[in-house]
């Protein structure tokens, strides 16, 4: 939307300018700061696009403006430049020559950014095959990796595809489970409670070491959470993700969880989180006397 109002707000001063001047000599100024505008503003629009950052989306608000210097230095520019004395042609020269820097500069980010998605997707891509890799192993020979064995490969061996492989395998050893939440890694961390036999120590271990929030839905749906920390979950009003969902998927989340789960929903709720405590609801008419 704000893109549409600067685009607005240029052509009608454009406008404004032929009809107040009805001088058809400042026609070329006036194309040459939509052109420089438009050219500047279709680039940021396509870095901001092709960047992956969380907060790439905040360009837009600095675009529009960003676009209005090359504008100016297009208009006044080509202005000076169709004057008739030499001085000033120089003087619109040397002003158009503010554009190199610029485009040089928007182009600089551009390829910047492809070059790292590049290097990025060639990364996620090899750790993808040797997650694979890892896999594979681990499910065709689950005799040569015992519990000191991968214990003492997770010391030695600390390769992020190893240890998400190992974190998703069924048949991980509890105690290497639970070393694994010793692992600064977040994603390690999420495979681990996602997986289905989590030790319960490995998950109070996690509680402790980490904020809860980040994986308050795949605690509250892990099957071997504790009471406790299921009842401190869902009596937190601050918590960032609906664990309704999560909790109907519980097996063991008992009726003492379910209803402090409905008492302390809040007063306001948007249409996702009715259609939940919908869902809750049918679960304590079905299991709760």
């Amino acid at each position: 939307m704000a893109l549409f109002i600067y685009f607005a707000v240029l052509v009608s001063l454009m406008a404004t300018i032929l009809v107040l001047t009805r001088n058809t000599r400042v026609f070329p100024s006036v194309v040459a700061a939509a052109g420089s505008y438009w050219v500047f503003m279709a680039a940021g629009t396509y870095h901001i696009f092709i960047s992956r950052g969380s907060t790439a989306g905040i360009g837009f608000l600095f675009i529009p403006v960003y676009s209005l210097l090359p504008a100016l230095v297009g208009a006044v520019g080509v202005a000076f430049a169709r004057q008739g004395a030499m001085g000033y042609k120089i003087l619109g020269g040397l002003v158009l020559t503010a554009w190199i820097p610029m485009a040089g500069f928007t182009l600089q980010g551009i390829i910047e950014t492809r070059h790292k998605n590049a290097e990025w997707d060639a990364q996620v891509k090899a750790q993808r095959e040797a997650y694979l890799r890892y896999k594979k192993q681990l499910q065709e020979q689950p005799e040569r990796y015992t519990a000191p064995t991968l214990l003492e490969l997770l010391e030695t061996q600390p390769e992020r595809a190893f240890l998400l492989a190992v974190a998703s395998w069924k048949e991980a050893p509890d105690a290497v489970l639970e070393n694994l939440v010793d692992q600064d890694d977040s994603g390690v961390l999420l495979s681990l409670l996602r997986h289905p036999r989590t030790p319960m120590a490995a998950i109070e271990k996690a509680v402790r070491l980490n904020d809860r929030h980040y994986f308050s839905y795949d605690l509250a749906a892990n099957p071997t959470t504790a009471k406790a920390i299921l009842l401190d979950l869902v009596a937190d009003r601050s918590r960032h993700v609906d664990i309704g969902r999560a909790l109907v998927q519980n097996p063991n989340a008992d009726c003492d969880v379910l209803h402090t789960y409905l008492e302390t929903q809040p007063d306001s709720m948007t249409p996702y989180q009715e259609q939940t405590r919908t869902h809750v609801k049918k679960r304590v008419d079905a299991d709760c006397p």
